[in-house]
């Protein structure tokens, strides 16, 4: 689709770790021109890919890069990208999606989402008892009001399980409720903690320009946006 006499153009690309810059300069129609890479939100390895490309392209000069979906971050890959000596597990990059600092702009919802967690942490107790094994019960439409019987019914119809005696579950639940409020606390450290894993993921990227352009302009990290206004704030921004 054409604007302007095709001075904006939108071009549908999947771009993965096997994409160069050539094949991506030739879809775009730029190999002959100096561009910008831009992104907001850029999910999980694209951002990893975005900046291979900036790097190995003699035509894109300017790079400006907002991460996001670190859990989608593929293990063995995409961490480091430079010589950072540092692992990250799925549970690090999940953590680093958080942003608690805007909670405050919609307490409802963070109340919502630490009855998640207690009711998960149940049902987790109830099918898996032994301390490791974790199954996955994709996104439940919990409300605020949802008992925990309705909660169990829910999840075990998505899980395709067969539901067992309900007083047994009820009994489940009044065992651990004096412990909702450790989980609470738990939650709210780890959702804190995330902000620095995220720092680790958004440096260890600035190093990996750093080490390959070492005769770039300039590279650097941007608080672009307010934590209030997007969960996503910080851009890897260079020019070469």
């Amino acid at each position: 689709r054409t604007v302007n006499n095709d001075r904006f153009r939108i071009v549908p690309m999947s771009v993965d770790h096997d994409t160069t810059c050539e094949m991506l300069e030739k879809e775009l129609k730029c190999d002959t021109k100096l561009y910008t890479m831009v992104s907001l939100h850029a999910c999980g390895c694209l951002s990893d890919n975005m900046l291979r490309l900036f790097v190995q392209s003699e035509h894109a000069k300017i790079l400006v890069n907002v991460g996001c979906c670190y859990n989608l971050i593929p293990d063995g890959a995409g961490f480091p990208l430079s010589s950072f000596d540092c692992q990250l597990n799925p549970y690090h990059k999940m953590a680093a999606c958080q942003a608690p600092l805007r909670w405050k702009l919609d307490p409802e919802e963070a109340k919502l989402n630490e009855l998640k967690n207690y009711y998960r942490a149940i049902l987790q107790t109830i099918l898996k008892p032994d301390k490791g094994s974790v199954f996955k019960t994709g996104k439940l439409k919990v409300t605020i009001d949802m008992s925990f019987s309705d909660y169990i019914h829910m999840a075990f119809t998505k899980l395709k399980l067969l539901e067992g005696d309900a007083d047994l579950y009820a009994q489940v639940e009044e065992k651990f409720r004096h412990r909702r409020i450790e989980l609470a606390t738990f939650s709210c450290m780890k959702a804190f903690l995330g902000q620095v894993i995220e720092s680790l993921i958004v440096y260890d990227r600035y190093l990996y320009l750093h080490d390959r352009l070492p005769f770039a302009e300039s590279i650097s990290i941007v608080p672009l946006f307010s934590l209030l206004h997007s969960p996503r704030r910080f851009a890897i921004v260079a020019v070469k």
